[in-house]
């Protein structure tokens, strides 16, 4: 039988924290290589805090669902969902052609943080999708393993 990480989390500004704890475990009882279990952590800790900060507008308390699978042939996948602000698929296309700007210690402009997530997860995974469907939204992320 197909081993499935499902929980579901409130949300919170610690969510991320406790996601991230939780999903590790499950990836090490898969044999997920470290760096894999990095990139894919990093992404999933993204997505979640956008949840929070985006979709509930750092509202404590809302529902947040988390699921992680492998799908052969050798990828991991990893379902993020939330009942919250639906994203506009023109935002989601316009934060993914964003160029990563580097942070300069003497230019304050280049010091922003919001919008940094989803580039992180375009470079980072292999496919990713979303899906807002009868007031659920879904980020699904797949990264192939080795």
């Amino acid at each position: 039988m197909e081993s499935i990480f499902s929980n579901t989390y409130s949300s919170s500004i610690e969510a991320s924290r406790m996601v991230s704890n939780d999903i590790r475990l499950y990836w090490e009882a898969l044999n997920i290589e470290e760096d894999t279990m990095n990139q894919a952590e990093l992404c999933l800790v993204e997505m979640v805090n956008n949840a929070y900060e985006h979709a509930y507008l750092n509202q404590d308390g809302p529902v947040i669902e988390i699921k992680s699978y492998l799908q052969t042939p050798r990828m991991l996948l990893m379902e993020i969902s939330d009942y919250g602000q639906a994203l506009p698929q023109e935002v989601l296309v316009e934060s993914t052609e964003k160029s990563f700007v580097v942070p300069e210690e003497n230019k304050p402009e280049t010091w922003l943080t919001s919008g940094r997530g989803f580039i992180i997860v375009e470079q980072l995974m292999d496919t990713i999708a979303y899906e807002n469907k009868d007031g659920k939204n879904t980020f699904y992320l797949g990264k192939r393993l080795n």
